[in-house]
C-alpha cells in the first residue's frame, strides 16, 4: 500500500497535478510580529514546556492498574449509577452520582486537567478522588525527549494547565529524574478561593486561578509579566495543541507546535537552541 501511494504521488507530481507548494512540510514554528531575528541569544532565552503529550505520554499499563485495584469500589458505583438512572426516569430527581457526572461533563468541555476532577470528586467520595490521582499520574517520557531537553542551551520552565499538586506528584514520579533541567514555570490553581496569581519563591512556580488557562491570552501575558520583567528575554513555548501555540505567538512568544522529537529538534536547531 505504501509503495502504491508513493507511485501515485510521483505520477501526480510529474504531470503537474500537484505542486511543490502542496508538498512542503507543515509549519510548526511561529514567530511573533516583534521578533527581529530568528536566531536567539541563549543567555537571554527561556523555553516554556507543556507537559502532557509533549514531554510525557500516557502509560497504558500504569493507567489500568488503579482500575484493577479499585474494582470493588467501581462495581459498587456502577450499581449506584444504575439505581439513580432508574429513579431519575421515574421521578426526575437526580441522585448525587448523576449530579457529579453532570459537573464532570462541564469540566470536560473546559478541557480541565486531572486536578480539577480530583477537587470535584473528593466532594463526592475521597476514594474516587484518590483513584483519579493515581490514574492522572500514569505517564512516561516520550522516547527521545529526555535527551533532547538535555541538549537545550537555555533556562527551561513548565507552562501547563496541570495543577500544582499533580505537578508535584508527576515530578516525583517522572519529571525530576527525566527532565532535571526544567524547573519552575506556571501552573493552575484549582482552589476556587484563589482569585489572583501567586508566586512561590522556593519552587519558582507561578500559580494562576482556574479561570486563566491555555489558550487564554491572560495565561501567556502573566508568564511575560512574571518571567520577563525587563522585557529583554526571548520566550519560547512548546505545546502539542496548535490553538495554544497560536495564542502564545500572539502574546510575543516564539511558539513551536510539537509533533514529534525529530521535528522539534529541527525547529530548535533553526533558532540556535541546539547545536
Amino acid at each position: 500500500m505504501k509503495n502504491l501511494l508513493s507511485s501515485l504521488f510521483c505520477i501526480l507530481f510529474s504531470f503537474g497535478l500537484i505542486s511543490a507548494d502542496q508538498i512542503t512540510t507543515p509549519k510548526t514554528i511561529y514567530f511573533p510580529e516583534n521578533c527581529s531575528q530568528e536566531i536567539v541569544n541563549t543567555t537571554e532565552c527561556k523555553i516554556f514546556w507543556d507537559i502532557h503529550k509533549t514531554l510525557v505520554k500516557r502509560d497504558k499499563k500504569e493507567f489500568l492498574k488503579p482500575l484493577a485495584e479499585h474494582a470493588t469500589f467501581i462495581a459498587t458505583q456502577l450499581i449506584y449509577y444504575s439505581y439513580e438512572k432508574i429513579n431519575y426516569a421515574l421521578t426526575r430527581n437526580k441522585g448525587p452520582l448523576l449530579e457529579l457526572l453532570e459537573e464532570k461533563e462541564k469540566l470536560k468541555k473546559e478541557d480541565c486537567s486531572g486536578e480539577g476532577y480530583y477537587e470535584l470528586f473528593k466532594s463526592y467520595d475521597q476514594r474516587l478522588a484518590d483513584l483519579t490521582a493515581k490514574m492522572a499520574n500514569a505517564y512516561k517520557p516520550i522516547a527521545g525527549m529526555p535527551k533532547l531537553v538535555q541538549e537545550i542551551q537555555c533556562k527551561q520552565l513548565y507552562a501547563s494547565n496541570i495543577g500544582k499538586r499533580f505537578l508535584a506528584n508527576l515530578q516525583e514520579k517522572e519529571l525530576n529524574e527525566n527532565f532535571p533541567t526544567i524547573t519552575g514555570g506556571q501552573v493552575i490553581s484549582f482552589n476556587k478561593e484563589q482569585t489572583d496569581p501567586t508566586f512561590d519563591q522556593e519552587t519558582k512556580l507561578a500559580t494562576v486561578p482556574y479561570k486563566i488557562q491555555k489558550p487564554q491570552t491572560d495565561y501567556f501575558t502573566h508568564i511575560q509579566k512574571q518571567f520577563n520583567t525587563n522585557q529583554k528575554s526571548t520566550l519560547v513555548f512548546v505545546d502539542d495543541k496548535l490553538e495554544n501555540v497560536i495564542a502564545a505567538k500572539k502574546t510575543g512568544f516564539i511558539a513551536i507546535h510539537f509533533v514529534n522529537p525529530q521535528q522539534l529538534k529541527t525547529d530548535l536547531q533553526s533558532i540556535g537552541l541546539i547545536q
